[in-house]
C-alpha cells in the first residue's frame, strides 16, 4: 500500500524510524555549548558541530543541535 501524503488525516504522522529533524535542548548548558560552538566555528555546518561535539563526548543529538541553530537564527 502507498502512503498518500496528500490524503486527509495523514499530515503531521511521525515515521517511527526517523528521528524528529527538531527538538528543544534538554537543558542550559546542551543550549549553550551548541551556541558557543556556532559562534566560534561560523564555516561549520549543523552536521559538523553535531559531530564535534558527539567526538568530544558530549551527549548531544542532531535534533537539538537544528532547533538551537533555528531559534538562535544561526543557520547558514
Amino acid at each position: 500500500m502507498v502512503h498518500d501524503d496528500d490524503a486527509a488525516g495523514t499530515r503531521g504522522i511521525p515515521i517511527d524510524d526517523e528521528p524528529p529533524k527538531a527538538r528543544p535542548p534538554r537543558d542550559a548548558r546542551t543550549r549553550d555549548l551548541i551556541v558557543d560552538t556556532t559562534q566560534t566555528h561560523r564555516t561549520w555546518s549543523q552536521i559538523r558541530i553535531y559531530e564535534e561535539l558527539r567526538a568530544r563526548g558530549h551527549d548531544v543529538d542532531e535534533a537539538e543541535v537544528n532547533y538551537v541553530l533555528d531559534y538562535y537564527k544561526l543557520r547558514r
